[in-house]
């Protein structure tokens, strides 16, 4: 009889216990979410001349007219001629003001640079090539620290996998 009440104890003491346990599980406290930036839409503005380095060593320019997501290359016009480059073959674009010498020289501007990193191809959107307007959907987690005034883009680097790096100015 003493041994069935030993059991009977152990076996209640056990239950009790493991029933502590699920009880401290169940009231854990709730981690504070961590805030991010969530994306945006910016408008910016690119120079009228892209002068695309090649990785093979050569470059090319004229005004950028389309970025094709689906063939991965962008186009060039010059005049009434177009031309397009395969984007794994470039290394990166500058755009200038107006020069199209090989020695051009980028336009210095008085604004703040800014460094977009890893933003995918896509959020990358030609609105009017004619007037060099644009918009860069920047995911979330970047946060450009928006201020007034033209976000001008200085420069492209693509960094495959369907990214790219934009250098602007803050005017």
């Amino acid at each position: 009889m003493q041994n069935f009440f030993k059991v009977c104890l152990i076996s209640l003491m056990t239950g009790w216990i493991g029933s502590i346990n699920l009880i401290s599980i169940s009231f854990q406290p709730e981690q504070p979410a961590v805030a991010q930036t969530p994306a945006r839409a910016i408008a910016v503005v690119f120079p009228p001349v892209a002068q695309v380095f090649l990785k093979a060593g050569a470059s090319k320019s004229g005004r950028l007219t389309a970025i094709d997501l689906a063939k991965q290359e962008i186009t060039l016009s010059r005049g009434s001629q177009s031309t397009t480059i395969p984007i794994a073959q470039i290394a990166r674009v500058r755009f200038l003001d107006e020069d199209l010498s090989p020695n051009a020289t980028p336009t210095i501007r008085g604004g703040e640079p800014r460094t977009w990193q890893g933003i995918p191809l896509n959020n990358l959107k030609l609105k009017d090539t004619s007037r060099g307007r644009a918009e860069v959907t920047l995911p979330p987690g970047v946060d450009p620290k928006p201020k007034p005034g033209i976000y001008v883009i200085e420069g492209l680097e693509f960094a495959g996998a369907g990214k790219v790096t934009i250098r602007v100015s803050v005017e």
